[in-house]
């Protein structure tokens, strides 16, 4: 309304009431109080407009303040929660400064064991070795000897020859009780089972065992019979914290068959055996990953590949 009739004709505004009775006649009454009338609807519309504005900023003003509210409550879950992952990443890395101690311990002790294994093995080996040397420097023996016995036979005269006792006879069968293999060495089971590992360079399948195996695994269900692979004579049958219960034969002329992890032996050092004879079961003593036979053969003091010998 002309801006209020330029806010009351620049603020010397009257009250409404000389406004009115300020008239000079009636006329200007009427046109006093029409003119009030107007600008106290006006002051009345601008009064309810200011009113609804009011009220918006006001509401406004309260969501601003709830807003606020909520960002200030967020701002300290949010340092609390950087609080908290502070304490977590130091508790973790408590936490992996442990694992890595007890890793290295770990390391270590796996270290020493394997160290261990290793000297068990070589024991092992040693012995087995020393068996077959010990073996060989007696057949030497009682070849020489026969070879002597029949030089000196030569020389004698007839009568004397009758009454020779080694005419004949295989020394080193009579003499040591090792009985030649004079036929093709047989599957060591009475069942196929599954080659779970061959003769050569492995991965290590457990801690402290070989990456170079010295045979063939054949795993089998525990307690399954082992037979001898061919006729002979048992060298070895004891146990160690590596093979476990185990078993050596030899067959003549330097050929022998190894046996491990049994569960039990059914043979004893100086038990002459025919090939396909019980001789232990299948088990998983010593170092091992469950129920298996390892087999393995030696040749001049050498372990070969059992596939050159047997066929599964």
């Amino acid at each position: 309304m002309k801006k209020r009739i330029k806010y009351m004709y620049e603020n010397g505004e009257e009250g409404y009431a000389e406004a009115i009775f300020g008239a000079s006649s009636f006329a200007d009454f009427l046109s006093r109080s029409e003119y009030v009338q107007k600008i106290s609807e006006y002051d009345a519309n601008v009064f309810e407009e200011y009113s609804k504005r009011m009220t918006e900023i006001e509401h406004t003003q309260s969501l601003m303040e709830a807003k606020v509210d909520e960002i200030c409550s967020l701002q300290d879950e949010a340092v609390a929660d950087q609080d908290s992952l502070k304490k977590l990443k130091k508790s973790k890395k408590d936490e992996v400064k442990k694992l890595d101690s007890a890793i290295s311990v770990t390391d270590k002790r796996v270290k020493t064991f394997n160290e261990q294994v290793a000297k068990q093995e070589q024991k092992v080996e040693a012995l087995l070795l020393q068996k077959q040397q010990e073996i060989q420097r007696k057949e030497a023996e009682a070849a020489q000897k026969a070879a002597e016995a029949q030089k000196a036979q030569q020389g004698s005269d007839t009568g004397n020859a009758g009454n020779t006792s080694t005419d004949g006879a295989d020394p080193v069968t009579s003499n040591d009780s090792y009985a030649a293999n004079t036929g093709e060495l047989r599957w060591p089971l009475k069942v196929s089972g599954k080659i779970s590992s061959k003769f050569g360079n492995r991965t290590s399948p457990t801690a402290g065992a070989s990456t170079y195996h010295k045979g063939i695994d054949i795993s089998v269900s525990s307690g399954t019979p082992i037979v001898a692979s061919g006729a002979g004579t048992v060298v070895t049958a004891t146990y160690s914290s590596t093979a476990g219960n185990y078993i050596m034969i030899y067959h003549g002329n330097s050929l022998y068959t190894v046996y491990m992890h049994c569960s039990k032996l059914s043979v004893k050092v100086g038990d002459t055996v025919k090939q396909g004879d019980v001789i232990g079961n299948v088990g998983s003593t010593g170092i091992s990953t469950g129920a298996h036979l390892h087999f393995g053969v030696t040749v001049n003091g050498n372990y070969v590949d059992p596939f050159n010998y047997v066929s599964q």
